[in-house]
């Protein structure tokens, strides 16, 4: 896989297409770590390397707000889904999801330790991964959650309203795709939910297909069936989502990661667009994940953001600069004799 070596900082036009070519240089002969991205290279001898996992979504270039921010050796590497490039159907069980990504991690860099770092439900398979790497005697020193609740009780409304009847004909559901790369991408929104309700299921796919384009979250390449596998992968992620709480619900998880467990949370009410749903700030002790993490927590909340801006300019620069100091305890002495 190509691996691009600029910083994106403001995610200028110019910048969006550099952004938008990493996402078509996923084409590795390799198809089991192709969906890794590296977003910023960094020295792996030195610095201990972080692998960020994607949101329902699916997409993971995103975290690049974040490596805008680290410092310049700081290795900082992207999971996508793999239906992204086609490998396969998206996942709908947190468990096998985080297994495909172990192995996948491994095989790209078989020795050494990492951090892994996941925002929103991406946090869960951060979290299920950190597990099967303990299980299996590799233990993790560093787990890092972005604004997700534990996986227990009740599932978040937002999560459910993805899982409708209707979910793929809704254009609530496209809405809410292009306000998250809206706000991730900085790219400003072209239509409104009114555009998207007055068009056939043709025509939204269309003309959400040349948003996505142009804020660089697809290839320039793709055509509107790109935006029906994103919306696959994001009932498949939700699907993963309510059945890993079913799983925990209620007393958390039998089995405890013991590594240090970071928790980043917004400050600021989720609005989300179309669904008429407003999520507001966790302010409980550990969001729960004292039920599932037995070692060191810490929670640091991200001033001014909400959900989805605590990883997007100017919010994210607070995050980062946090993020940079916690990986840093675990810095890796070279090898070197």
């Amino acid at each position: 896989m190509q691996e691009l070596h600029s910083r994106l900082r403001n995610l200028t036009p110019e910048q969006r297409a550099i952004l938008n070519q990493r996402v078509q240089a996923m084409t590795d002969n390799d198809e089991a770590v192709n969906f890794i991205l590296t977003l910023q290279d960094g020295n792996t001898t030195t610095k201990l390397p972080a692998y960020c996992l994607h949101p329902p979504l699916g997409a993971a270039a995103y975290y690049q707000n974040i490596g805008n921010h680290l410092d310049n050796d700081q290795p900082l590497f992207g999971i996508q889904s793999p239906a992204f490039t086609g490998i396969r159907e998206p996942f709908d069980d947190t468990a096998e999801m985080a297994a495909f990504y172990r192995d996948a991690i491994r095989r790209r860099q078989p020795d050494g330790d990492h951090a892994l770092v996941g925002h929103s439900s991406g946090a869960y398979t951060a979290y299920e991964m950190a597990l099967q790497d303990q299980k299996n005697g590799n233990s993790l020193p560093l787990l890092v959650i972005i604004d997700a609740e534990a996986p227990c009780g009740d599932v978040p409304l937002i999560t459910t309203q993805f899982q409708s009847d209707d979910f793929f004909d809704s254009p609530e559901a496209l809405m809410v795709t292009a306000w998250c790369v809206s706000l991730g991408y900085r790219q400003p929104l072209t239509f409104t939910l009114e555009d998207l309700a007055k068009l056939d299921n043709n025509g939204r796919h269309r003309l959400v297909a040349d948003y996505l384009k142009s804020a660089g979250f697809i290839p320039q390449h793709a055509d509107s069936t790109m935006v029906e596998t994103i919306l696959k992968m994001t009932f498949a992620h939700n699907g993963a989502d309510i059945k890993y709480f079913d799983r925990h619900t209620p007393g958390g998880s039998s089995e405890m990661f013991e590594g240090t467990t970071v928790i980043y949370r917004c400050t600021e009410d989720t609005h989300w667009p179309g669904y008429d749903e407003v999520s507001p700030p966790d302010t409980s002790p550990y969001s729960g994940w004292e039920t599932f993490c037995s070692g060191p927590i810490d929670v640091v909340g991200v001033p001014g953001s909400n959900h989805v801006t605590l990883i997007a300019e100017p919010a994210v620069v607070s995050l980062a600069q946090s993020l940079q100091e916690k990986l840093d305890q675990y810095r890796i002495s070279s090898s070197t004799p």
